[in-house]
């Protein structure tokens, strides 16, 4: 394999990234693939170090799924506990024979037996571990680190207060959560499986949680100190969302981006199965330009104390609308109230149906497709055809179609029918309120 290490110094980025390494790469078996949170390179890694006797130290949900925690895995099986993204700051403590100890001091106790000892979390979890072992002068020539790629954690009692509310409306308690389930490819989904055998799925962006992701990420996370250069890691791993399609490692169910930093993190790259894991040199400076949450915070432009504070007294729903209703002017108001209808019921209905529905009560979608009327989408949407909508009075159309042309259509066609009141969703969310249609 021909070495990219070396053929680039400092430039945009801020660093030199010269003595880095990168590749893609994902699992071969689809359905341990679809699994995966992206191309499954974390999991294959702590796979194949168990099987050569290792510990792997990583991040699950607890038991109520209210937070997460670390983890002490010494088996292949064992692994299932910490597949898939948390999106929170887990807790620094182990459950060991009936009581939570540190994991720094578990991590410390097998390296002082000599075990070798995989660590998996977020930049700033490895981090507080490397200055551990510094400041306690633990021997860590068997220590291994793989961080992941981080965006940023939602805040702890958003994440709980979601599983709090999301119990309570389905009188059934969660068994099992995922973030990224991956219904459609790579797009990702949450996935509630409930005690009583119920199952909630929604694009994850559109869920609360999705929400309360983009919105109530931890302050500390906008200036994170372990970006650029100054990853610890020995290697950092995450999703290549921005690969091309084109390219011959491309998977529609997930790609992983790997970052190799030090000599351990070769090893690690090294011990990947050829027969298990497709993986592909990359250009480190294309791999960057692809992927810049490795050297970039996330951005702290939201004023998230009314939030909070609405949160805290009536729940994370409210809070979100009262959020959203914030950023809506009130000065541009309808003088009659009418009836919401959405029209089109493709990628675009399924990603702004739930701000539409956060702004006014809304239960029917039209369609031109003849195969959709009478159908029901996103659990209680009825499709109607453009006949059943001229029979409704005082409607007010909202047009859910992104390709302009396609829209312009839909305009025209809507005037055919006698119908003037519409506006493209985009439009129409900057001036829309709850009280327009209550």
């Amino acid at each position: 394999m021909r070495s990219m290490r070396g053929k680039y110094k400092l430039t945009e980025f801020g660093f030199d990234y010269s003595g880095l390494k990168a590749y893609a790469g994902h699992l071969l078996e689809k359905d341990r693939l679809l699994k995966s949170s992206s191309g499954g390179a974390a999991s294959h890694i702590a796979e194949q170090f168990i099987k050569k006797g290792g510990v792997v130290l990583g991040v699950g949900y607890a038991d109520d799924f209210k937070s997460a925690e670390y983890y002490c895995v010494t088996t292949v099986d064992g692994l299932e506990k910490l597949k898939g993204s948390k999106y929170i700051p887990a807790r620094k403590m182990i459950h060991v024979d009936g009581e939570y100890r540190s994991v720094y001091k578990v991590a410390e106790e097998y390296l002082a037996d000599g075990k070798s000892v995989l660590y998996i979390g977020l930049g700033c979890d490895v981090g507080a571990l490397r200055r551990y072992c510094e400041v306690n002068t633990v021997r860590d020539e068997n220590l291994f680190t793989i961080e992941l790629i981080c965006v940023g954690t939602t805040l702890q009692e958003a994440h709980s207060m979601y599983i709090q509310e999301t119990e309570a409306r389905y009188h059934a308690n969660i068994r099992k959560l995922n973030v990224r389930y991956k219904k459609e490819g790579w797009l990702p989904y949450i996935r509630i499986e409930f005690d009583d055998q119920r199952v909630f799925e929604a694009p994850f962006n559109e869920s609360d949680l999705g929400i309360a992701f983009n919105i109530l990420c931890r302050k500390s996370c906008s200036q994170c100190a372990y970006k650029g250069s100054s990853h610890v890691g020995d290697i950092a791993v995450g999703d290549y969302f921005r690969l091309g399609h084109d390219d011959d490692i491309y998977d529609e169910n997930g790609v992983s981006i790997l970052i190799e930093k030090t000599e351990k993190g070769r090893q690690l790259i090294e011990s990947i199965a050829p027969d298990e894991f497709l993986l592909k040199e990359m250009d480190i400076r294309k791999a960057l330009l692809e992927n810049h949450r490795y050297y970039e915070c996330s951005v702290d432009d939201i004023e998230t104390g009314p939030i909070l504070e609405n949160l805290r007294t009536n729940g994370l729903r409210y809070a979100i609308e009262k959020y959203y209703a914030h950023l809506i002017p009130d000065s541009v108001k309808h003088g009659t109230k009418k009836k919401v209808v959405m029209w089109g019921t493709g990628n675009f209905f399924r990603r702004y149906y739930p701000l539409v529905d956060l702004l006014c009560d809304v239960n029917t979608v039209c369609d031109n497709n003849e195969a959709n009327w009478g159908k029901v989408f996103q659990e209680n949407i009825l499709c109607i055809s453009p006949e059943e909508l001229c029979s409704k009075e005082n409607v007010f159309v909202v047009i859910m179609i992104e390709n302009r042309q396609a829209r312009e259509m839909v305009e025209k066609q809507l005037e055919t029918l006698g119908i003037y009141s519409f506006d493209y969703v985009l439009n129409w969310i900057k001036y829309a309120s709850r009280e327009m249609f209550d």
